[in-house]
């Protein structure tokens, strides 16, 4: 046991060696466009299509922003909670997106 106090005790806990400083950039976490296993992952195809053609429709205005790199970076709840929009009101209201 106190040889493992011992090895806790020799970490080197200098708050610049625990975080990488690129991960406490605002943007760290976000991405310009959906993750492809949000559009994948629902249970029920209806949502799926409905996620799909919301990417779909937005589709040329994400490219533009990506093209004139004026990156929108959203982070995955983001991107759910936008893809979601597309869902019909029936569907929308039994989501925790719909709440928000």
């Amino acid at each position: 046991m106190q040889l493992w106090a011992d090895a806790l005790a020799a970490v080197d806990t200098s708050p610049e060696h625990l975080i990488e400083q690129s991960k406490t950039e605002l943007r760290f976490g976000h991405y310009a466009l959906p993750d492809p296993a949000l559009l994948v992952t629902p249970a029920d195809d209806i949502k799926k299509l409905a996620y799909i053609l919301t990417l779909l429709h937005a589709r040329p205005a994400l490219l533009y922003c990506l093209k004139r790199q004026q990156i929108i970076a959203l982070s995955n709840q983001a991107w759910q909670d936008f893809l979601e929009m597309g869902c019909s009101d029936k569907q929308r209201n039994d989501t925790a997106a719909a709440a928000r």
